[in-house]
């Protein structure tokens, strides 16, 4: 059982939404191989390990597929963006990949959809294991 809600500051009502968010994270063999869609646009940046699958879709297919990292004789890229409200699904080719990110505006769980397991782009819309206060993959 993961609680993704963890490292979320709660505030007060009434609350502006922050302009942008940022966060850094360590990718493994074992973790976040979902579909995920969120409502801000994301900037994604390399750090070091090895490089990041980042596949993006929407209920089409699988719009594009590309790879972070710093060799750039292999087409690699440093930084990607993903637009609002597009799938996308991350994966480490290595055994950890360390990445930060910004959302704009802000991240908020409510704007945060992850589709059940097995789904993928193309497969019309999915059915959603999250939102929710716990989240079991």
């Amino acid at each position: 059982q993961h609680d993704i809600r963890a490292p979320c500051v709660k505030f007060k009502e009434p609350y502006e939404r922050a302009n942008s968010t940022s966060f850094i994270h360590l990718y493994d063999q074992s973790k976040f191989k979902f579909w995920h869609r969120i409502k801000s646009s994301m900037t994604y940046n390399f750090i070091a390990g090895s490089p990041l699958l980042l596949k993006t879709g929407d209920i089409n297919g699988i719009a594009s597929t590309q790879i972070l990292g710093s060799d750039f004789t292999s087409n690699n890229v440093p930084i990607s963006l993903v637009k609002p409200n597009q799938w996308q699904k991350l994966s480490t080719t290595g055994d950890w990949s360390l990445i930060s990110g910004t959302y704009s505006p802000g991240f908020e769980y409510a704007d945060l959809e992850i589709a059940i397991s097995g789904w993928a782009p193309g497969q019309g819309e999915p059915a959603l294991s999250f939102p929710g206060e716990i989240w079991e993959p």
